[in-house]
């Protein structure tokens, strides 16, 4: 949900095991049973925000500068001071002697926090759509000397809202619609150009490419039908006219935009 003020999630999580072993801000929550939401306003890619938090409440806060497999770094000085957060543990927590039902929060995400990744931090309008994503981690644990311990015999799981195409949350351009509306049942405006976007995160190498496959040259690209391969600061760009008529450019950095 969402009023001028803030943007609210709520997850509610069934999970026999409740455990935690990151318990510093901004410490790589990721790493326990953790919920996580990206957003990127602009929907370009780049300049995108990251936050999670574990069963015990320990949050981390970051933005990217871009995907990570565009040469992206992260930044941690991010911070939502005025974050309005509960959280609520159904059940012990590091207690493998009782089970729990699981666990829930909510949370309150000032609109002003978003200066912090260049938006103007004001409330976005009905009908205005960012994309994101949520993603939920889960770590196979067992218990030795009466104490969670990861099993590192069977692979980590993730959930997440809108799949990816590779084992990599960070494809932002491959994340949900988030559409801003004054009720629950507002038409919803699909994305009429979105065959053409996802052609030319294709012919940047973006459904294939691994992460730390960080640079593409240009000789590696192979332009698809419609599409022109151009020169650009970041060293090049492909474009591409969609049906609608609206021309648009990904750059070699994973910047996409219209033109």
């Amino acid at each position: 949900m969402w009023d001028d003020e803030f943007l609210y999630l709520a997850a509610q999580m069934a999970e026999p095991d409740l455990w935690a072993f990151q318990t510093e801000h901004d410490s790589s929550i990721w790493l326990d049973n953790a919920f996580e939401l990206f957003l990127d306003p602009d929907g370009d890619g780049h300049n995108y925000l990251e936050w999670e938090i574990n069963p015990i409440g320990v949050t981390l806060d970051m933005s990217m500068d871009r995907l990570y497999v565009c040469g992206g770094t992260r930044d941690d000085s991010l911070e939502i001071p005025d974050l309005e957060l509960k959280l609520i543990a159904d059940g012990p927590v590091n207690d493998p002697q009782s089970k729990a039902k699981g666990w829930a929060f909510g949370a309150a995400f000032p609109w002003s926090t978003l200066t912090q990744i260049g938006h103007s931090g004001t409330a976005p309008k009905v009908g205005d759509i960012h994309r994101f994503n949520l993603m939920k981690m889960f770590w196979p644990v067992q218990v030795i000397n009466g104490a969670y311990v990861k099993d590192e015999t069977q692979l980590e799981k993730y959930w997440c809202f809108a799949p990816t195409h590779m084992l990599d949350i960070h494809r932002p351009h491959f994340w949900g619609y988030l559409q801003f509306a004054e009720t629950a049942d507002s038409t919803i405006t699909p994305d009429a150009d979105w065959a053409t976007k996802l052609a030319l995160c294709d012919a940047l190498g973006l459904i294939s490419r691994p992460r730390d496959q960080i640079t593409y040259p240009r000789s590696s690209i192979i332009p698809q039908s419609g599409q022109s391969l151009i020169d650009h600061p970041s060293g090049y760009a492909i474009t591409a006219i969609a049906p609608s008529g609206t021309q648009y450019q990904i750059t070699a950095d994973g910047r996409l935009t219209n033109q």
